[in-house]
């Protein structure tokens, strides 16, 4: 058997469009505005207000596209279980593909324009009901599809538990139970 290493496509932010990459078969360093209104019908959300309260502004909708389908055009390898993300301003974030793909939302234009700047454009991904500092990124400049999480990231969701080697201790550190030294017939799980 024989073990082939998939490629990891390094993109790099770029005024005014969007950069997807990571472990993808397909990365784009350059995905603007007419680009990401071209995707399925059934990947764009035509108010993103709909879905998320902080995007509700009075005038015209804030339109956006699914991450599902970013990650469908790029096509993700299916072992890549986390997303890192990057702002312009250097922000970085690492989210767990699971948890975010069913409700993440890139919004990009308002009116059939770009996204202004005052409301975090030119893109700006939302995670409806994810309270963290990576459920609203302004600027959104880079998006990677990874194994590992991102080099220094502001959040800690991407934080894989500690695994013990010492006996009587699982995944993330908590003690097994031990049997009773009173009653060898019953079990005592020892404080945290």
């Amino acid at each position: 058997m024989y073990w082939h290493a998939r490629a990891f496509r390094h993109v790099t932010p770029r005024p005014d469009v969007l950069a997807v990459g990571g472990s993808v078969d397909q990365s784009t360093s350059g995905l603007s505005l007419h680009d990401l209104a071209g995707f399925a019908s059934e990947h764009q959300v035509r108010d993103v207000g709909v879905y998320c309260s902080s995007v509700r502004v009075g005038g015209a909708p804030i339109q956006g596209v699914r991450l599902a389908g970013l990650f469908q055009h790029v096509r993700v390898h299916p072992e890549a279980i986390l997303v890192n993300v990057m702002s312009r301003n250097g922000f970085q974030a690492t989210l767990w593909t699971n948890e975010i793909l069913p409700l993440a939302i890139v919004a990009y234009a308002r009116d059939g324009d770009i996204l202004p700047r005052e409301l975090g454009g030119p893109y700006r991904l939302l995670v409806p009901g994810l309270h963290d500092e990576a459920g609203d990124i302004w600027d959104l400049a880079v998006i990677e599809a990874s194994i590992k999480p991102a080099k220094r990231p502001r959040n800690r969701r991407g934080t894989v538990p500690p695994h013990s080697s010492r006996p009587g201790e699982v995944q993330g550190g908590m003690p097994r139970a031990v049997p009773d030294p009173l009653d060898p017939r019953g079990l005592v799980a020892p404080e945290p």
